[in-house]
């Protein structure tokens, strides 16, 4: 449409795009990308990753990734 997201909510919008296009790298479904982002995580303290993004930016959430795909397990 015509509208715009506010400046703090576009800022998440386009880090989203970037940690999903990452995530495709590894996997290859939209439900796997889902499952990751909502299922609690190792690498941040348990919590699901989208809300790291939200509550923090990022950052922790890319170096989640980047240990997924170094095949580190915790």
């Amino acid at each position: 449409g015509d509208s715009v997201p506010r400046a703090p909510y576009l800022r998440q919008l386009v880090d989203l795009d970037y940690i999903v296009s990452r995530l495709g790298e590894l996997w290859t479904t939209r439900e796997d990308i889902v499952d990751w982002l909502t299922s609690p995580n190792g690498f941040l303290d348990m919590v699901e990753p989208i809300d790291v993004v939200v509550d923090e930016g990022p950052r922790r959430v890319l170096d989640a990734i980047d240990a997924e795909r170094a095949g580190s397990y915790v």
